[in-house]
């Protein structure tokens, strides 16, 4: 992008806004982590310095546009903090990242094609290892480094106990909403009331009869 990091923000914003997403931080319905209809966050920013106004120094032309991916930009302010301070806590961030690194086919990733976060100084790959192998038990995380090491997101749901359950087709998630705000079902499952605690248990089993292998309860 030719926008700086605070250009490309608003215009990130003016998105959700079209797309109708609450972007007013100062309106009484705004939620920070509450239910949207989009997010769109900025992870890496290519570049070294960011001036007062936001926009990037680019008088370094080795830093900007060059083969190597290291994404060196570091910003922190209250509107804006790159790169994003919870990209190496998300599996759904990293695996893309590492998909990036191996763009060209090649398993073997090479220092000049490595994305480096900035801050932690290790590649996405990296990152995306130590997130598996940090919800693996021991007896998958031999695998799951090999995996790691070629390359490969695996798919796992993330159990109790710092266990994982690795699948290999696509598995079915019915959503039951217990809580008051629930942005897709108005809550109707949320009252304490015997009967609507039985319709609630009714729905579950109806989720599994429909052929739900995993029901989120939130």
């Amino acid at each position: 992008t030719t926008l700086s990091p605070r250009e490309l923000l608003w215009e990130l914003k003016r998105v959700e806004k079209e797309m109708g997403r609450n972007v007013n931080t100062k309106s009484e319905d705004y939620v920070r982590f509450g239910p949207r209809v989009v997010d769109l966050d900025i992870i890496l920013f290519d570049g070294d310095t960011v001036d007062g106004d936001g926009s990037v120094d680019e008088d370094d032309d080795d830093s900007i546009g060059s083969h190597s991916s290291s994404s060196s930009l570091i910003m922190q302010t209250e509107e804006l903090e790159i790169p994003h301070p919870r990209m190496q806590e998300r599996e759904f961030v990293l695996a893309p990242m590492v998909d990036l690194e191996n763009a060209d086919g090649d398993t073997t990733i090479h220092s000049d094609q490595k994305i480096i976060h900035p801050i932690l100084n290790r590649s996405m790959s990296e990152l995306l290892g130590s997130i598996l192998q940090s919800n693996n038990n021991n007896e998958n995380g031999a695998r799951l480094e090999k995996e790691v090491d070629d390359v490969k997101a695996v798919r796992v749901i993330p159990l109790p106990r710092n266990r994982v359950l690795l699948f290999n087709e696509t598995i079915i998630m019915g959503i039951l909403n217990v809580t008051p705000d629930s942005f897709s079902d108005g809550g109707k499952y949320s009252s304490d009331n015997q009967t609507r605690v039985e319709k609630t248990v009714q729905a579950a089993l109806q989720m599994e009869r429909d052929g739900a292998g995993i029901i989120d309860i939130g």
